[in-house]
């Protein structure tokens, strides 16, 4: 991909995994805490390798970054109301 001009490749980190609608079973409707544990690691191992490959192949100007979107959407899952008014339609 340097050879063809790219000088920044990003990698996007999965989301709390624990919260999506088919995990959140029960009377409780709570996140699935195993899940949402396997997506932390699964993100901190993989900013871990990220951070190696840029120091270890410093290639002309490339740059491979990780962008975290687990804690912003674990947040917005938790408190819905700071981040506007949401209708539900149900």
């Amino acid at each position: 991909m340097n050879e063809m001009g790219a000088k920044m490749i990003g990698f996007v980190g999965v989301p709390p995994l624990g919260c999506c609608p088919s995990q959140r079973t029960g009377p409780s409707r709570e996140c699935e805490p195993l899940r949402n544990q396997a997506s932390e690691l699964f993100n901190t191992r993989m900013k871990q390798e990220i951070d190696r490959l840029n120091v270890e192949h410093n290639i002309d100007g490339l740059r491979v970054v990780y962008f975290d979107i687990y804690y912003n959407l674990l947040d917005l899952i938790h408190n819905p109301g700071y981040y506007g008014k949401f209708v539900n339609s149900l």
